[in-house]
């Protein structure tokens, strides 16, 4: 009797985990690009597959993308779309449904290439890899986003901090040491990922369906309406509204070919501010960043998109613009105080950014495109490529015209030198 009950419970528990097994493998992980945007960050290293840039949950012959936000696609196009299902938000979906080839994207807000490169590219790719029946084979493209807004500000501050106690940037120029600690934070990004790793993690639906229970939960507790704690309680479940406070009050100028539009006054825009040795510093750090992705992805075609500043897109018509600095402190910020730039002083620091980043990104083998040409193009063309509600991102046309860009590069190969837009810009 007693064989007969163990016999039973035996064919339960089996029964079970093989219903589970099937569940988990061919219905829940290919639904995963069906899951709401506002739930991704509760489906912890499986969560880049949930994009919906990709015809399957598993890309093929894929693009890479990595950068800060701007690849993760914060913007007012993710503000109006968050609710729809497999939402299209930023420059993969134009990529994907322009070109049929599938784009996954390891986008960090607040990243930087000795970061994001390293650590958070490692970390996302070999999480994804540790799943069972997964096979994510390496991609074929990876396109590294260097932001001009803000990627050697956040470089610096983070180089201060391992460079503790001395904070000396100078040492940077010690391209070994650089290399290692680099490579250190590859390794590291690793190992996060394998240090509470079991092969229960494998079970993926529950653990997510566990995080989801305790996630409504506490925002059912601090008083949420059911709808808005089903989602996570990150998203607004009211319509998406334009805000154009910022520029309305502004006496700023650009050029549109229908006349002149308003841009945002004392926006943060950190680029401006930088020295000469900030900037020889910044890519101290960043060719490291892209000798680590070199090692990491040997056999992708490498790739480097540079993208301006927001203020670099539009031709100001104004003889001076004020823009503020962020200041950067190891456990804080702050916000400088409005400093005013001629536009051709801010044209020639695009010039000397970008020409820093394409040399150093032909010194690694890498191939680069200059966006700054096609972007400033569309904006005569349709007018504001940022904002409303967020100015510090790209909307949908100016994510559309990045993509257009990126695309036009991998197609011509790249270049091997940044466009010349000093008089474009300067130009009232």
């Amino acid at each position: 009797m007693k064989r007969s009950r163990g016999k039973k419970a035996a064919i339960i528990f089996a029964s079970i985990v093989i219903n589970y097994l099937i569940i988990e493998y061919f219905i829940w992980r290919p639904l995963l690009p069906y899951v709401p945007v506002p739930l991704h960050s509760e489906l912890g290293r499986l969560k880049a597959l949930a994009q919906s840039s990709k015809d399957s949950y598993i890309p093929e012959n894929y693009i890479l993308i990595i950068g800060d936000s701007y690849a993760e696609g914060l913007g007012d196009w993710l503000m109006q779309t968050i609710g729809d299902t497999k939402p299209r938000h930023h420059t993969a979906h134009v990529i994907h449904e322009q070109s049929g080839r599938d784009v996954l994207s390891f986008g960090f807000r607040g990243g930087h290439p000795g970061h994001s490169y390293s650590f958070e590219t490692t970390r996302n790719f070999h999480g994804i890899t540790q799943y069972a029946a997964i096979g994510l084979k390496h991609p074929k493209d990876v396109v590294v986003y260097f932001n001009e807004l803000n990627d050697i500000n956040d470089e610096l501050i983070s180089a201060k901090i391992w460079l503790h106690p001395s904070k000396d940037l100078s040492l940077l120029a010690d391209r070994k040491k650089v290399r290692e600690i680099v490579f250190q934070r590859g390794a590291d990004g690793q190992a996060s990922i394998e240090k509470r790793w079991h092969v229960l993690r494998n079970a993926h639906m529950f653990d997510t369906f566990t995080k989801l229970v305790k996630l409504i939960y506490r925002n059912v507790v601090r008083g949420l309406d059911p709808l808005r704690a089903s989602l996570g309680g990150f998203v607004d479940t009211g319509a998406y509204k334009q805000n154009w406070d910022r520029y309305k009050t502004s006496n700023l100028r650009i050029n549109w070919k229908n006349g002149t539009l308003k841009y945002p006054e004392n926006s943060i825009e950190t680029f401006a501010f930088h020295s000469a040795d900030d900037i020889r510093h910044g890519m101290y750090v960043f060719r490291g960043a892209m000798e680590y992705l070199r090692s990491y992805f040997p056999n992708a075609n490498l790739w480097v998109a540079y993208i301006p500043s927001p203020v670099g897109v539009y031709t100001i018509q104004n003889k001076s613009i004020s823009l503020r600095d962020r200041i950067r402190y190891p456990l804080r910020e702050e916000t400088g105080p409005p400093t005013p730039f001629t536009a051709e002083h801010l044209a020639a620091q695009s010039q000397r950014i970008c020409d820093a980043v394409a040399q150093t990104t032909l010194a690694v083998g890498a191939r680069f495109i200059d966006t700054r040409a096609l972007l400033r193009e569309r904006a005569h063309h349709i007018g504001y490529l940022h904002g409303p509600n967020d100015p510090g991102h790209l909307n949908k046309a100016g994510y559309t015209a990045l993509a257009e860009s990126i695309m036009a590069g991998i197609t011509s190969g790249g270049s091997k030198m940044c466009d010349n837009l000093e008089p474009e810009m300067s130009k009232g």
